[in-house]
């Protein structure tokens, strides 16, 4: 696709309400391409706070604590014109972005880790479109904000969207009907579209919306913490890793469901990130996204010191045709749960499992 140059501005488009339902149309294409292709791993509800410590001290400004995002007037004049990168082109900033709207929890936390808030944005609640957020699962009110909760990923209201007159949509680029839906949102706003999947994706992204929104410093910061962090984690488990080195990520979705993770996938990664080496059934293509549905007696042919579950629920999946298999590797597994609001991958998801998986193994290998 052409790159395409757009210039932010704070004005909505004109005949936005005219492609309300071309967008329904989208959005229901989308979500019947991803059931299709099986489920990619989903994430499980997550009682605990966020892990305020990746952030910055810096609190939000007057501004994201009332509308949502940082103080425009505070930025130096020569900061902008700015142009972010991202999956379908280039976006130039004039300005600071004031409304922003972001699509799914991953992109939430790449934009909250800078102290940013959103006026709106659509995830994995349960929460009725149109209601101020003010009691989620794992982030504190305020780091959060009280933002117009717009429904989930795949069927948000988009009259709602309209509504809060948004000057940035952050949406994620999952493949597959993203183009049609990237081209649709930026009717509404202009739109920054990012893959979250990757390994260090959050990273590439939180730095560049410290770009866009003049946030340079707390970006590095927030990543410079996580960073040393992972690296505590790394050096306490470097006898484990000594000793068990390979890993095998499996995602588990369902009893008939087995996938591969693997190091260029974000929970793949992770396992490298402290220290071990994910690894494969020999022979098996990933793809560009990292991870792979696999027959389940492709688990036959893994060599691995540990497998690492990754499931819906706690303790041994009964029912589930890979139990089996993996119990014959003769292999500890570890197994991580996923949380059904939390995400898989961003600045607080990936530190709540990577402490997850470091208290597995100590576990397994002892204090």
């Amino acid at each position: 696709m052409d790159n395409r140059l757009q210039t932010i501005h704070t004005q909505p488009r004109p005949s936005l309400l005219n492609n309300v339902s071309r967008l329904i149309t989208a959005f229901l294409a989308a979500a019947l391409l991803l059931a299709a292709c099986g489920g990619q791993p989903a994430v499980q509800e997550a009682p605990e706070p966020a892990d305020a410590s990746i952030a910055t001290e810096a609190a939000p400004t007057e501004a994201s604590t009332k509308e949502g995002i940082a103080d425009s007037e505070a930025a130096p004049a020569d900061h902008y014109p700015v142009t972010i990168a991202h999956d379908f082109g280039e976006l130039t900033f004039t300005q600071t972005p004031e409304r922003v709207v972001v699509i799914r929890e991953e992109l939430l936390e790449s934009l909250l880790v800078l102290g940013v808030q959103p006026v709106g944005y659509g995830g994995r609640l349960e929460f009725p479109a149109g209601d101020r957020v003010t009691d989620h699962p794992y982030l504190p009110q305020d780091v959060l904000g009280t933002p117009t909760y717009i429904g989930n990923p795949q069927s948000p209201s988009l009259e709602r969207i309209v509504e809060l007159n948004p000057d940035l949509i952050l949406f994620p680029n999952d493949g597959g009907a993203a183009t049609e839906l990237y081209d649709s949102f930026a009717e509404i706003a202009p739109t920054l579209a990012f893959n979250p999947g990757a390994r260090g994706a959050w990273k590439e992204i939180v730095t560049k919306l410290g770009v866009a929104f003049n946030q340079e410093e707390q970006a590095a910061e927030a990543i410079a913490n996580f960073e040393a962090q992972t690296e505590d984690l790394r050096a306490d488990l470097s006898d484990a890793v000594e000793a068990a080195p390979l890993v095998a990520v499996v995602y588990l979705p369902s009893p008939n469901s087995t996938w591969i993770l693997g190091r260029d996938f974000a929970l793949g990664g992770m396992v490298e990130e402290l220290g071990f080496t994910a690894v494969q059934p020999d022979g098996l293509d990933l793809g560009p996204s990292g991870a792979s549905e696999i027959d389940v007696e492709a688990l036959s042919n893994l060599d691995t010191d540990i497998i690492f579950t990754i499931q819906l629920s706690a303790g041994v999946q009964e029912g589930f045709q890979a139990e089996r298999l993996l119990a014959s590797l003769n292999a500890p597994i570890v197994r991580g749960v996923l949380e059904t609001s939390r995400p898989y991958t961003g600045p607080f998801s990936e530190r709540f499992y990577q402490e997850q998986f470091h208290a597995e193994i100590r576990e397994v290998y002892g204090e």
